[in-house]
């Protein structure tokens, strides 16, 4: 996490508050209760709509046990923010959780933020608004 966020532009995002949200993640309660199955990487290229409703589900590459925070991840940068409330809500997972969750979806996000910058932009860009998101939601 502290390599990838050294290499983030500091007039792009502050390098300070992304390891702000790092650190709240690794302080968070731990997960204590049975693994629960979860898909891993819930983004929209991996959901399929059909008539504007959900159909299916697809990529289970990342599927495992283990902590249910990690679905989470599909909060920051692949809903609108308008409903990721909402998918909290649903999802039911406590305030430890999605203090962990961030954590989740900020490790993919910041090394993507640099990582692509060159090679694929648009990837870069949508990364970087995610960390975005992840910051201001733990200064908000």
């Amino acid at each position: 996490m502290r390599t990838w966020t050294a290499r983030v532009d500091p007039a792009e995002v502050d390098p300070s508050a992304v390891l702000a949200v790092w650190e709240d993640a690794l302080e968070a309660p731990v997960w204590e209760g049975e693994p629960a199955w979860f898909h891993g990487d819930l983004h929209d290229g991996n959901l399929l709509v059909r008539d504007g409703r959900l159909a299916a589900v697809i990529d289970w590459g990342a599927a495992g046990r283990g902590d249910p925070a990690v679905e989470l991840n599909a909060m920051w940068g692949y809903l609108p923010f308008t409903v990721a409330e909402t998918y909290r809500t649903a999802v039911g997972l406590d305030e430890g959780a999605y203090r962990r969750g961030r954590g989740f979806a900020l490790a993919p996000s910041i090394s993507a933020t640099t990582y692509y910058r060159a090679t694929d932009p648009k990837t870069a860009i949508e990364s970087l608004a995610t960390v975005r998101q992840l910051v201001a939601s733990l200064a908000g």
